[in-house]
């Protein structure tokens, strides 16, 4: 639910048709995790028809790609538990988190009306991620930073990628 949530609001700030959005990104991932439904979004505004959304898309785009990238890297030489499944060692840091930070950030630098909103979203997942006993707060925390200070980077230097 959140995931549709941040898609509704990417497309509302990039002047695009949420259905349309909405719609592919569900058939083309069916009952994909958020990280997938906020790429499709990115990918479909990255290639879309005005000059200033496929700018934002690309820059949504690599934002999100980047955070996954760095968030698996780090998943694999943590080797750190979940709370839930102390067998598991992806925990550290959380990849919705990262994510949704990411999406958060790249949507509040393309326009500072979303900022509050976005953020809020982002918090949420973070929230639900500590309350369903998925990831320690630590490793919450580490994702919403990972995916803010990568957003931010890739939108300071608009020549990557």
């Amino acid at each position: 639910m959140v995931a549709m949530g941040l898609a509704l609001i990417l497309a509302a700030a990039a002047g695009a048709r949420a259905d349309e959005i909405l719609y592919s990104a569900v058939t083309d991932v069916g009952q994909a995790s958020q990280p997938l439904i906020c790429g499709v979004a990115a990918l479909q505004l990255a290639i879309a028809s005005g000059p200033s959304t496929r700018a934002f898309g690309s820059e949504l785009a690599r934002s999100l790609a980047y955070t996954a990238a760095a968030t698996e890297i780090l998943k694999f030489a943590t080797q750190q538990p979940r709370p839930d499944n102390r067998n598991a060692k992806d925990g550290f840091p959380s990849a919705h988190t990262s994510v949704a930070f990411a999406f958060a950030e790249a949507l509040a630098a393309h326009d500072s009306h979303w900022t509050i909103p976005a953020y809020t979203l982002a918090a949420v997942v973070g929230y639900s991620r500590v309350q369903g006993r998925d990831h320690y707060p630590l490793q919450v925390l580490a994702g919403a930073a990972l995916g803010y200070f990568v957003a931010k980077e890739v939108g300071r230097n608009k020549h990557w990628g």
